[in-house]
């Protein structure tokens, strides 16, 4: 948390928002990726100040029970739209909340965070009274084992941080148009521990694969310079690309696309938005057949 509070102080100090941050005295250890953690907290804490208007107020609090770190963001602003709360995580949903205030939209942002706090085992929810109302971010996060029983049994010993145990370190490859989706799906699947690069483009794509040798794509069909499944033929015609695992990930799901991706030379198709669990099992499924 200290780290995400250095990383947005910066927009938090030039809007001259008031920001109180009460912290546990003693280390509370969670099961997570530092680095990771960190992006979801600078993220909710660069969105507070952004979506509050000049001097206004932002808090940040953190507790714990015996098996959870639970940690809340609150703060003044603009509020969201009650309407609009039950699809705040969504994916490129997030242009209406804040429109009225022309501050524009939260990117893949939100949705990003609550895929990686998913990842942890954790939770993450939203409240807000409505526009011009403030909203409340809190995050839940399971301890880890020494920290539970540090609190179980209401010790102060100082807690041994456990690393989550990370997968192998595959290659993976990340082919998408869309920037934002590239970025966060490569994030989201370097999480688990694999190697990850992501492009925009079928060109892009073939010349990566080249030089990086994936031992998985996962890929979007429609590409700007050539659609993917043209770029899944010339993977497949080169020796190294014969057995590797390539997921179509698209929009298009008709019958005449799941076969058109078959012929192609996909090994599956998964209809967009493609869920992570889906992404993690396929991989999971295929390194281990491996």
């Amino acid at each position: 948390l200290q780290n995400s509070i250095e990383i947005s102080k910066k927009i938090i100090d030039s809007k001259g928002h008031t920001f109180t941050a009460r912290l546990p005295s003693e280390d509370v250890l969670v099961e997570g990726d530092f680095t990771r953690l960190s992006q979801v907290f600078s993220n909710i804490l660069n969105n507070a100040a952004k979506y509050t208007n000049q001097g206004g107020k932002i808090e940040l609090d953190t507790t714990s029970t015996t098996d959870q770190a639970i940690i809340c963001i609150a703060d003044n602003g603009n509020g969201i739209d009650k309407d609009y709360l039950p699809n705040i995580f969504d994916m490129f949903s997030q242009a209406d909340p804040f429109s009225h205030k022309g501050a524009g939209g939260l990117g893949i942002g939100l949705t990003l965070c609550k895929n990686l706090i998913d990842l942890h085992d954790g939770q993450i929810e939203v409240d807000s009274d409505g526009l011009d109302k403030g909203s409340r971010f809190t995050v839940r996060i399971p301890l880890a084992e020494q920290s539970k029983k540090s609190a179980a049994a209401g010790s102060s010993s100082q807690p041994v941080k456990n690393e989550p145990k990370a997968e192998s370190k595959r290659r993976v490859l990340v082919v998408d148009d869309n920037v934002d989706s590239a970025r966060m799906l490569q994030l989201l699947i370097k999480a688990k521990g694999y190697e990850v690069r992501a492009v925009n483009s079928g060109l892009e794509a073939i010349e990566e694969y080249k030089a990086f040798q994936p031992e998985a794509v996962f890929l979007d069909i429609g590409l700007p310079d050539m659609d993917g499944y043209d770029v899944c033929v010339a993977i497949r015609k080169m020796e190294s690309g014969k057995d590797i695992l390539i997921v179509a990930q698209t929009g298009w799901g008709q019958d005449e696309h799941l076969k058109k991706s078959a012929e192609s030379g996909f090994n599956l198709h998964m209809v967009k938005p493609v869920k992570p669990a889906q992404v993690f099992e396929t991989l999971s499924k295929h390194f281990q057949a491996k």
